[in-house]
C-alpha cells in the first residue's frame, strides 16, 4: 500500500515539479541564440542558418573546439556566428584571453587577437556575370576602437549605447576572429578562449556565457619575409576625406573625437591607412609626404622613407618601420608637368629636377624603386612611352620603368626601354607563349594585375558579389604564373558620381565602376571614421573587409609555396601543390580559346593543399 501512495503521489507532484521548472526557466530561455563557426572566406548572409553545422546555444553551450593553424608572422581567422531564436539580443561583446601553451612556457598575448563585426552593404545591381542582389557580407567594424572604447561606447557623443552591438531575431550575424602569430613565437600549440557575453533587448537580463575554446598550431617556420613585390594603389585625398568631419555625406555629431596626434593630423591618420596595409602584405604606390608643389623640396622626407622602406627602429613614428617593397615614381599630387615632359622645355626642365630629386631620396632602395607615369597606354601612345622610359632611364639610372600594356593593342611588340611589364590576369595565358615568355627571354620582368571588365565572373576578382575566395586565388596565380610582382590600381578610390561634388559612400553605394557593374571595384577598405555605424573618432585607420582579409591569405600562401620551393624546388611546388588549386585551362576568354585555368571557388581546397604544405615543411624545422 505505501508503494502505491508513493506512486500516486509522484504522479501529483511530478506535473507540479515541471510547471516550477518551466515558471523558473522560462527567464533564462526568453533570449537565446545559436553559434556556430565558419571558415574566413565562407560568406555569412543575414539569412544563413547553420544547419548541421550547429555548435551550440547560449542556453546549451557545447565545448567544441575552435582550431586554427598559423606559421609565424601569419594571421589566420575564423568566423564565430550568432543567430538569436528567441528574440533580439544586445550588447554583444566577444572578448578573447591570452593563448597559453600547456607548460606555460610561451604565451600570444590577447592584443593579438582581434574581433569585428562583420557589417552589410546593399548590392541593388549585380556586378556583371552576377546575379544575386541584396545584403552582401563585407566591411569588418572593428568592435574595439583605436583608443580602446568598445564599439558602440560613445555614438554621436550621447549616452553609451548597445545599438551597434544589437542581433536582431531570427538574423544571423556574424563576428570576424583573426589571431596574428608574431614573428618570435614559439612552434607549439596554444589554446584559450573567447567569452561571448549578450543580454536580452526586452527585458535586460543577461544571457548564459558562452565560452569558446580556442585551439591554435603553431608552425615551426615563419612566412614574416614577403618576396612577392606589390603596388595597390591609395587614393590619400580619398583617405583623408573619409577620415575627417570636413565631409559632407555622412551624418555629423556632436560628439566626435581625433585619434591622439603624434605628427600632424593629416600625416597621423595616413599613418593608420599604411598600417593597415603593412599588415595585409601590400605595399601603397603613394608613399606621403611627397614633394611639394614646385617640384624641388622634399618635406622631411628621408626620415619618412626610412619608416616605409626600411627595417628596425623607426625615426619618426614609434616602432613603425613598415618595410614595404615597393616605391612608386611619380608620387602623389604629382605635378602636371610629369604627365608630359616633353611638352616645352620649361616642362621638361622641371620634370627633370623632379626625377632627379626623388632618385636622390629614394636612392638608398632603388632595387624597391619604379617610375609608373603612363597607364594603359593606346597604340597610337607607343612613341610617347618610349620616349618617357629614355627620359626616366637618362635622369634617374636605376630606376625601372613600369607599363601596364595589352600586347594585342602594341601588336606583340615590345616596347624600347619598358623593364617591368604589367599583364592583366585574364589574358595572361593566352598571352604566354606569344608575349610573356619571349619577354621573360629578355631580361623583363613580368607583374600581373585584375580588374573590372568582360571576365570579371570568369577570372578572379575584387568584387563584393563575387567569391570570397577570388582574392585569395590572386596569390595563387602569382605563383602559378611566375609573376614577379601584383599590381592593383587603388584599394580606396571612392569617386564622385557625376555631377556630385562630394566622394562616393561606400558604405551606402558599392557600385564603384560604371558601364561594367562592379561592386567593389577599386575599394577594398572603407572610411574609418563614420559616426552611423558608431566609428565616431576622425582620423581612425580604414575599416577592412572580408576581401583583404581573403587577399592577405593568399598572399601568406604565396610564402608557403616559396618556402617549399627552397626545400624542395620549383618544380615540385608547382607538381605537388599549386597544380592542385591552378588546373588546365576550361574557360573560354576570347578567340573561342579554353585559355584561363580552373581554380576553385571554395575554401576548402585551399586550406588542405595549405595544410599539406604546412606538413612538409615542418620536417626540415
Amino acid at each position: 500500500m505505501a508503494h502505491t501512495r508513493s506512486r500516486r503521489a509522484c504522479r501529483i507532484l511530478l506535473p507540479l515539479v515541471a510547471a516550477a521548472i518551466a515558471l523558473t526557466a522560462t527567464p533564462a530561455m526568453a533570449h537565446d541564440y545559436q553559434y556556430w563557426y565558419a571558415r574566413s572566406q565562407s560568406k555569412i548572409f543575414m539569412s544563413t542558418t547553420p544547419g548541421s553545422a550547429l555548435i551550440g546555444r547560449a542556453s546549451a553551450s557545447k565545448n567544441t573546439t575552435m582550431t586554427l593553424t598559423a606559421a609565424r608572422g601569419e594571421y589566420e581567422s575564423r568566423q564565430i556566428v550568432i543567430r538569436p531564436t528567441a528574440g533580439p539580443i544586445e550588447d554583444v561583446w566577444l572578448e578573447p584571453s591570452d593563448l597559453v601553451t600547456e607548460d606555460g612556457s610561451s604565451t600570444i598575448d590577447a592584443a593579438n587577437v582581434e574581433v569585428f563585426k562583420v557589417d552589410y552593404v546593399k548590392v541593388s545591381i549585380p556586378s556583371r556575370g552576377f546575379r544575386r542582389k541584396g545584403y552582401f557580407p563585407d566591411p569588418l567594424i572593428p568592435m574595439k576602437l583605436v583608443n580602446g572604447e568598445r564599439l558602440g561606447w560613445k555614438p554621436f557623443g550621447q549616452q553609451p549605447t548597445t545599438a551597434f552591438r544589437t542581433v536582431t531575431n531570427l538574423r544571423t550575424q556574424s563576428f570576424f576572429v583573426t589571431i596574428h602569430v608574431p614573428n618570435g613565437t614559439a612552434a607549439g600549440i596554444y589554446r584559450g578562449t573567447i567569452r561571448i557575453t549578450a543580454r536580452g533587448v526586452s527585458d535586460g537580463e543577461d544571457l548564459p556565457e558562452v565560452v569558446v575554446p580556442v585551439q591554435i598550431e603553431v608552425y615551426p617556420f615563419s612566412i614574416e619575409k614577403r618576396t612577392l613585390k606589390t603596388s595597390f594603389g591609395l587614393s590619400n585625398n580619398y583617405a583623408m576625406y573619409a577620415g575627417s568631419a570636413n565631409h559632407k555625406w555622412l551624418r555629423q555629431g556632436s560628439g566626435e573625437d581625433r585619434i591622439t596626434e603624434r605628427t600632424d593630423f593629416s600625416g597621423d591618420q595616413m599613418l593608420g591607412w599604411y598600417r593597415y596595409m603593412q599588415e595585409h602584405r601590400v605595399s601603397p604606390q603613394n608613399l606621403s609626404p611627397g614633394f611639394d608643389s614646385n617640384g624641388a623640396q622634399m618635406q622631411a622626407r628621408n626620415s619618412y622613407l626610412s619608416d616605409y622602406l626600411d627595417t628596425g627602429a623607426a625615426s619618426t613614428h614609434d616602432g613603425d618601420r613598415l618595410a614595404f617593397n615597393t616605391a612608386q615614381m611619380p608620387q602623389f599630387l604629382r605635378p602636371d608637368y610629369v604627365k608630359n615632359p616633353f611638352a616645352s622645355t620649361t616642362r621638361r626642365r622641371n620634370a627633370t629636377t623632379y626625377y632627379r630629386s626623388m632618385r636622390s631620396s629614394l636612392y638608398p632602395w632603388l632595387s624597391k624603386t619604379y617610375a609608373y607615369p603612363v597607364d594603359e597606354p593606346l597604340a597610337s601612345q607607343r612613341s610617347f612611352v618610349e620616349r618617357y622610359a629614355s627620359f626616366i632611364h637618362q635622369v634617374a639610372p636605376g630606376v625601372k620603368f613600369l607599363l601596364t600594356t595589352d600586347p594585342v593593342t602594341m601588336r606583340y611588340r615590345p616596347l624600347k626601354g619598358v623593364d617591368v611589364y604589367v599583364h592583366r590576369l585574364h589574358f595572361f595565358y593566352r598571352d604566354k607563349s606569344r608575349w610573356i615568355t619571349p619577354l621573360r627571354n629578355k631580361g623583363k620582368k613580368v607583374w600581373i594585375y585584375t580588374h573590372a571588365g568582360a571576365y570579371q565572373a570568369q577570372t578572379p576578382s575584387y568584387l563584393i558579389d563575387g567569391p570570397l575566395t577570388d582574392p585569395r586565388a590572386q596569390g595563387w596565380f602569382a605563383y602559378h604564373s611566375y609573376a614577379d610582382g601584383l599590381l592593383y590600381f587603388n584599394v580606396a578610390a571612392w569617386r564622385p558620381k557625376q555631377g556630385v561634388s562630394t566622394y562616393r559612400n561606400p558604405y551606402a553605394d558599392p557600385l564603384s565602376a560604371r558601364p561594367g557593374w562592379a561592386n567593389g571595384e577599386g575599394s577594398l577598405t572603407y572610411p574609418g571614421y563614420y559616426p552611423a555605424k558608431g566609428l565616431y573618432i576622425q582620423g581612425s585607420p580604414p575599416v577592412g573587409s572580408l576581401r583583404m582579409e581573403s587577399l592577405r591569405d593568399g598572399l601568406e600562401d604565396y610564402e608557403y609555396l616559396k618556402l617549399v620551393q627552397a626545400k624542395k624546388g620549383r618544380t615540385y611546388a608547382l607538381l605537388a601543390y599549386t597544380k592542385r588549386v591552378i588546373g588546365p585551362p576550361r574557360t573560354v576568354i576570347s578567340a573561342q580559346r579554353k585559355t584561363f585555368p580552373a581554380y576553385p571557388k571554395y575554401q576548402t581546397t585551399y586550406d588542405t593543399v595549405r595544410r599539406d604544405m604546412a606538413n612538409k615543411l615542418k620536417q626540415y624545422y
